[in-house]
């Protein structure tokens, strides 16, 4: 494989990412579990992340990957993108409870997969 604009890979992808949530006041994960620790590490460098939002009181009393845990009742109040990460099997019960505040999905959420399809081509 040979590098096109090598060690500056991240630099467009932060740059897409800026532009195309410029319109929130930032990024919040919506899932405090294995597929939230992914993109976590991914958006970090970014300093665009927010914090996580979970169903979960545990989850929100004790925080995940050192950051703060949020309710989800947060995006209704707040102009942040969500990016859901939760399991397949609690998806469609994710989406209709962001659905439920009025967010459209694509321009105010998307899901974990289409986020790394769409940013990191995988």
């Amino acid at each position: 494989m040979k590098w096109e604009n090598k060690g500056k890979e991240l630099d467009t992808y932060g740059l897409e990412v800026c532009q195309n949530y410029e319109n929130h006041n930032g990024i919040v994960i919506f899932g405090a579990g294995d597929n939230g620790a992914h993109i976590y590490r991914m958006l970090k460098p970014f300093n665009l992340f927010v914090g996580f939002v979970d169903n979960s009181a545990e989850k929100q009393a004790n925080g995940f990957e050192n950051e703060t845990v949020y309710p989800v009742e947060i995006v209704n109040d707040k102009n942040y993108f969500v990016i859901l990460a939760g399991t397949e099997s609690h998806m469609s019960e994710m989406i209709e409870q962001l659905l439920s505040f009025g967010l459209v999905l694509n321009k105010d959420f998307i899901t974990c997969d289409e986020f790394k399809v769409k940013w990191f081509k995988c």
